[in-house]
């Protein structure tokens, strides 16, 4: 009798799940973190292959995690893999929401240092341009927040009439925006030019704009800083 072959990927599975619970994520590529969340909703396939189409179509983890269930099941994954990595995105932004609405006073969401401790976290790990958008209710807690454009913004004004929309539909009392800089990037004077724009069109709108913070792994500032605008007049 012909002896059953043994599921030729499972050595490989056992090492990299092995290597992730001895030392975390830090020293894994992004193909191997979604080869091994894709461990857990296809469990015979190859998921290193799978996760190198992943990376090809959507160019990053983030933007695979980030796509719609349609979008990733062009990469011919079942429905429930795609659920399941859309599932992996939907749950870290409810983590984060409720974790600092949680642990965070009201009022919170009204001053530079208040802001800058609550999107501390955010960005832990990322290295591409992001642009999160945080919509503050009367109180100051984060009724809204979300990753609304990843990369330079091409067209300013439709950026500025979809972040806009999104404040008058949650009837927001403020708008804050932080733009995560591209790793190794400084701000420059065109992200300062911006916030001019973004301040004039939300003064238009009656919905005042508190904030505009960049920021990348070792700095932190407000555009709309007096301090930062000095600075940058006497360039």
């Amino acid at each position: 009798m012909m002896a059953i072959p043994k599921n030729i990927h499972a050595g490989h599975r056992n090492r990299l799940r092995t290597r992730f619970l001895e030392n975390g994520l830090e020293s894994f590529q992004e193909h191997q973190v979604l080869e091994l969340l894709l461990f857990y909703a296809i469990p015979r396939k190859d998921t290193n292959a799978i996760s190198h189409v992943l990376l090809q179509r959507f160019g990053s983890m983030p933007k695979a995690l980030q796509a719609s269930r349609e979008e990733l099941k062009e990469c011919q994954i079942s429905d429930n893999a795609a659920t399941f990595l859309h599932l992996m995105h939907v749950a870290c932004e409810r983590y984060y929401q409720r974790k600092y609405q949680k642990e965070k006073p009201t009022e919170h969401l009204f001053s530079f240092d208040t802001i800058a401790k609550y999107i501390n976290q955010y960005f832990h790990g990322v290295r591409q341009e992001q642009f999160l958008l945080l919509l503050p209710d009367p109180k100051g807690n984060c009724q809204f927040s979300k990753i609304i454009h990843e990369g330079p913004i091409t067209d300013d004004a439709g950026f500025i009439r979809s972040m806009v929309h999104m404040a008058v539909s949650h009837q927001a009392a403020g708008i804050i925006l932080i733009h995560h800089l591209e790793e190794n990037s400084e701000p420059s004077q065109e992200d300062l030019n911006f916030s001019y724009l973004l301040k004039e069109s939300c003064q238009l709108i009656g919905i005042p704009l508190i904030d505009y913070i960049l920021c990348n792994r070792s700095t932190m500032l407000s555009a709309l800083s007096p301090d930062t605008e000095e600075d940058e007049d006497t360039v």
